[in-house]
């Protein structure tokens, strides 16, 4: 599949799934805005990008802030003329026993995994329905359906995400 002409926004784009997910994009000729909330791995992944020769931009982007979100979608409508294609990547992994686990730690789980998901879809469909459509992509986990011990805050997350897809 080739991306020429589109414009793709990765959540959690610094690292991981969320980085080889920004470099295929922009090596089969899509542009990239790499969002994370770690700022100097989004500008890492954007200037590997626009070294090999493709189009990239890093921005801040903290999927739990709404401003951070709203900023990210509209530099990709200003530097890159629309927004195609979102990929909400960005989640975080923390475990304790069910027991153990501490309630604030249970709430940033689904705060970003989920909750984070939910905001930077609804940011982006604003911007797609005015240009006539889009994609998105929620990435779950095989733990959206199997627990894993000592992960419910995470496996209920990204059960969500199933739903929330």
């Amino acid at each position: 599949m080739q991306f020429a002409g589109k414009v793709a926004l990765v959540t959690g784009g610094g690292s991981g799934i969320g980085k080889a997910t920004c470099e295929l994009f922009a090596g089969r000729g899509g542009a990239v805005v790499v969002a994370d909330v770690n700022e100097a791995a989004a500008a890492a992944t954007a200037e590997g990008i626009r070294k090999a020769g493709g189009r990239a931009i890093a921005v801040r982007c903290d999927v739990t802030v709404w401003d951070q979100i709203q900023a990210a979608v509209d530099r990709a409508r200003k530097e890159f003329g629309g927004l195609d294609v979102v990929v909400n990547c960005a989640g975080i992994l923390k475990g304790h026993l069910l027991e153990e686990t501490p309630e604030a730690e249970w709430r940033q789980v689904l705060d970003v995994n989920l909750t984070g998901a939910f905001l930077v879809t609804k940011a982006a469909l604003k911007a797609m329905r005015e240009q006539g459509g889009g994609a998105i992509v929620h990435i779950a986990s095989r733990m959206a359906i199997r627990v894993k011990e000592n992960h419910a805050a995470y496996a209920a997350s990204k059960a969500g995400v199933l739903q929330l897809t």
